[in-house]
Parts: C-alpha cells; sequence; structure tokens
C-alpha cells in the first residue's frame, strides 16, 4: 500500500496525484495506492474515524493538503486514534527493572471474561512505588481490541474512585 511520494517537490495533494498515476500505470494488482479523503469538518472526521476503527484500523493519519513533504514527525501529518477505557482488577505485579528496580513495573490484570494482561505504562514514579493495591479496580485507557480480546496499548490511568 502506497501513500505518499516523498522524492516528489510538490504538495501533497500534487505528490497524491503523481503516486495514483503511478499506481494506476503498474500491472500488478498487489500494488496499490492507500485512499485520501477529504474531511471538512470534525464531524466529519468523527463519522471516518468511527467508520475506519470499527473496521479494525487503528486510527487516520491526517495531512495538510498544500504542505510539501517533511521528514519525521511533523505538525504537517498528524495521528488521529479513538481512546476507549476499560476496567480491570489488579491480581499481581511485575517488578520493575533499571530506573524502576524495586519499584512496581507492571501491574496484572483482570478483566470480565477472565482475560488477563499487564500494563506497564502511565504511572508516575509515586505510583510505581506505591501501586495499587491487588483487588483494586483500575481504571486503563487502551485503542481497541486485539483478535484476542486483549486492548491495544493499554496503559494505566486510575484507581476507580468508588468500589
Amino acid at each position: 500500500m502506497l501513500f505518499d511520494v516523498p522524492g516528489h517537490l510538490g504538495s501533497f495533494e500534487q505528490r497524491y496525484g503523481y503516486l495514483k498515476n503511478y499506481c494506476e500505470s503498474l500491472p500488478y494488482t498487489h500494488i496499490q495506492c492507500v485512499e485520501q479523503k477529504v474531511v471538512e469538518t470534525h464531524k466529519d472526521l468523527q463519522a471516518l474515524l468511527t467508520q475506519v476503527t470499527h473496521d479494525e484500523a487503528e486510527g487516520l493519519m491526517l495531512k495538510k493538503r498544500h504542505e510539501i513533504y517533511h521528514p519525521g514527525r511533523n505538525n504537517s501529518l498528524i495521528k488521529v486514534k479513538t481512546v476507549q477505557d476499560t476496567e480491570g482488577i489488579v491480581v499481581g505485579y511485575k517488578p520493575g527493572k533499571g530506573k524502576y528496580d524495586g519499584m512496581m513495573g507492571a501491574i496484572l490484570v483482570e478483566i470480565n471474561g477472565g482475560v488477563r494482561l499487564y500494563i506497564g505504562t502511565g504511572f508516575t514514579d509515586e505510583e510505581r512505588a506505591n501501586p495499587p493495591a491487588i483487588g483494586k479496580t483500575v481504571t486503563f485507557k487502551h485503542n481497541g481490541w486485539t483478535e484476542n480480546g486483549i486492548p491495544r496499548f493499554a496503559r494505566y490511568h486510575r484507581i476507580r474512585e468508588t468500589e
């Protein structure tokens, strides 16, 4: 799947036009251009994001149409993803390593259905020194689900306020 032409000196619109012509000229069906869509409103963006994440995509890449190509991360290309949250019960810990030696490295959480996963990001140093107690319900954020029903890119958010 081709989505840009870094060596082309034009704007994104010009690069994409060039890329579409190139893809159409190829005798291969396994090489294709990623479809690009113009989104005019925030409501349209939300609808498209909902659609693609429902189809199991991670999110969208937004490009400024009139920008020339810039390598690396920059403000002419941004990633937009949905964020969900889920709750689970702390059932264990994994010790920290390196900077976090002697502290909690990750919590083992069990969610509905008996699925267990480690969450090792999103904690402050204070929370690593005093992690949520076993049996506590925690809220964590994630970006959708894997085929196996495991939250994707899980990161700690907080202890649930009311038990």
